[in-house]
């Protein structure tokens, strides 16, 4: 079905790096183009779960600080993620909740002080073009989304009436993830593992990892310790993907999320196991970071127990 007059959604204030984000880039790593699509997979399928949408459909994408919308047409909304409530007009409301807003509703989601993003599905679908078979915002390519750029106040996001599949009207307590400032990440050995000090091996897993200041969307400094390397060699640029644990000749360690390079010379020392990832989009500077290692056949195990137990309620959920 086509657009309706006023079918939109209006940005009164954008925030910080807000974005359209859904699916992932899939398949397009060996042409440079990153993931990219929403840092936390889980909690944007669970958001769309709610207003009957597929789990990869978009959805805006709030990074830590406040932002306010206003709808110009009818629809249904739900919020999850960090944020622990939202207001529709001046009336406080409950997130992992479906509710009805009406044409000239305001909707604000206020930051929360645990986890960093937070996701508005809507009930229509935002009316962007597909490229490459997403319409996610992908920052440095400059494409996707609304121009390739994150949001900022005075947009004016075009909808359309989507088709609607069941909805469930509010999240079990028992699913909803609850975000602290701390987290445990599972990894294993990435290829270049071996060009670590054994006191630095030793160190990835028992050492008390913050993360630093510096990080977005393409990834996080690890702060806690310098890891030394062994081996010294020049290393050809080699794929990497969301989740790497890069070395960088200073020894502080990298994390890469979903917008990193696909391509790197640093070592890679570690990757976060798949069933993990949409973890890192919510840590924030200052968090606490475990890691933990596992072999492949256990990170295989993970991955399975837990795409079984979140596509009973989300079956058609992908945790890239």
């Amino acid at each position: 079905m086509g657009r309706g007059r006023n079918m939109t959604l209006t940005v009164i204030s954008a925030g910080l790096q807000t974005s359209i984000q859904g699916a992932p880039y899939r398949g397009m790593r060996a042409s440079a183009i990153p993931a990219s699509g929403a840092v936390d997979p889980l909690s944007l399928a669970l958001a769309n779960r709610l207003v009957g949408k597929a789990s990869g459909a978009l959805a805006i994408e709030m990074t830590m600080t406040d932002a306010k919308f206003r709808a110009d047409t009818d629809m249904w909304i739900a919020v999850t993620g960090a944020a622990r409530q939202l207001r529709i007009n001046d009336t406080s409301v409950p997130t992992h909740t479906r509710h009805k807003v009406h044409s000239g509703d305001s909707i604000a989601v206020p930051a929360s002080n645990a986890g960093v993003r937070s996701y508005l599905s809507l009930s229509h679908d935002i009316d962007v073009p597909q490229i490459l078979g997403s319409g996610s915002t992908c920052f440095s390519g400059r494409f996707g989304g609304l121009d390739g750029r994150a949001l900022k106040n005075g947009d004016i996001l075009p909808l359309k009436t989507a088709a609607i599949e069941e909805v469930q009207t509010i999240t079990p307590p028992e699913l909803r993830p609850i975000f602290s400032n701390a987290f445990l990440l599972r990894y294993t050995m990435g290829p270049e593992h071996g060009w670590l000090t054994h006191s630095s091996a030793d160190m990835l897993h028992t050492a008390r990892w913050s993360a630093s200041p510096r990080m977005d969307r393409m990834g996080i400094a690890l702060g806690g310790g310098m890891l030394e390397l062994a081996k010294n060699d020049n290393l050809t640029s080699g794929a990497v993907f969301p989740g790497t644990i890069q070395c960088p000749p200073g020894g502080q360690p990298f994390l890469l999320g979903v917008d990193g390079q696909t391509s790197g010379g640093y070592p890679r020392i570690a990757q976060i196991i798949r069933a993990d990832r949409h973890l890192i989009g919510q840590i924030r500077p200052g968090d606490n970071i475990t890691l933990v290692h596992k072999d492949a056949a256990q990170a295989q195990q993970i991955y399975r127990q837990k795409m079984d137990f979140w596509r009973q309620y989300v079956p058609d959920i992908r945790l890239d």
